[in-house]
């Protein structure tokens, strides 16, 4: 669907140069400009949720979830000891005595470090 044809027929149409034909051929055109949405919509649901999946395969893969803190796997089946959001998947940084999240999501250090000492 080329909406530069769009564009002309409206053209035509606020400079009063508009035929029973440009109207018949915009009501074609919205048609398909309907169809073709209503089309792109679904794709865009089906791309989210297989987005969603996908994110989940690859947390549940790479991470184990230890309810406020996730722990990356290592290829010998332990636990690396850096702790990472569960939100946003990034690592946890220390600051004085605290573990802070990238998006600013503060964890108690002195919990956050019994909890992945348990885990490790």
């Amino acid at each position: 669907m080329d909406i530069s044809v769009v564009k002309n027929i409206f053209d035509s149409i606020l400079a009063g140069k508009f035929t029973k034909e440009h109207v018949e051929l915009l009501r074609e055109q919205l048609l398909l400009l309907e169809k073709e949405n209503q089309l792109l919509k679904a794709e865009i649901a089906e791309l989210k949720k297989e987005n969603a999946a996908l994110k989940s395969k690859t947390i549940t893969e790479d991470f184990q979830d230890f309810g406020n803190f996730l722990l990356k796997k290592s290829p010998n089946g332990s636990y690396f000891s850096t702790p990472y959001c569960p939100k946003c998947k990034e690592p946890l940084s220390e600051f004085s005595e605290l573990y802070v999240c990238t998006n600013e999501i503060i964890h108690s250090f002195s919990v956050m470090k019994k909890e992945t000492d348990k885990a490790i």
